[in-house]
């Protein structure tokens, strides 16, 4: 992505992290089936150091809670999605 970016073009990365899958009734933690389930602070860290140089225009978190029934029984997927976004300041 960086490599393809021209000067002056931007870069919006959106992601769920901290991602937990709770059983909504008893508040039992399940086990997440995600591949890569960051920290929202490591996740930063890495955007940081991927994107140096570049000015970054935003970094936002938002706590999610949505209701699911894809098991047995109703569970809830909580995670802190956060948006990272830098722009290109000179060629590379």
């Amino acid at each position: 992505m960086k490599q393809g970016t021209q000067v002056g073009g931007i870069n919006c990365i959106s992601m769920n992290t901290e991602i937990q899958e709770v059983e909504r009734d008893t508040g039992r933690m399940l086990d997440t089936l995600i591949e890569l389930n960051l920290r929202k602070d490591k996740a930063y860290s890495i955007l940081e150091a991927v994107y140096k140089g570049w000015n970054v225009l935003e970094q936002k978190t938002v706590i999610h809670s949505v209701d699911e029934d894809k098991y047995d029984v109703p569970t809830q997927f909580r995670s802190q999605s956060i948006t990272f976004a830098a722009q290109k300041l000179r060629a590379t």
